[in-house]
């Protein structure tokens, strides 16, 4: 049996977000984000004139995401390519 790759993506922007759900399947994902949710700004709009709620445009990742994706709150300060750290 192959073990899957391990993927880091650094961002929860569209493309981070649309990136991990895109490899869940076929990879180890694990998304780092400095919030708790995702942002979808364009949006935000209807939010500030009243016509939708906030859970919206700014769900939990963990809500968008399959138990397949790993998410961790938090910042990234440097990368290790080499070590792969």
């Amino acid at each position: 049996m192959n073990e899957k790759k391990k993927v880091l993506i650094i961002g929860g922007g569209f493309g981070g977000l649309f990136t991990a759900l895109d490899l869940a399947a076929n990879a180890d994902v694990t998304l780092v984000s400095d919030t708790d949710h995702f942002c979808f700004r364009p949006l935000l709009y209807e939010y500030l004139s009243g016509e939708v709620e906030a859970w919206h445009i700014a769900p939990d990742y963990k809500e968008l995401f399959s138990a397949e994706i790993n998410f961790v709150r938090g910042a990234v300060d440097a990368v290790d390519f080499e070590n792969q750290t």
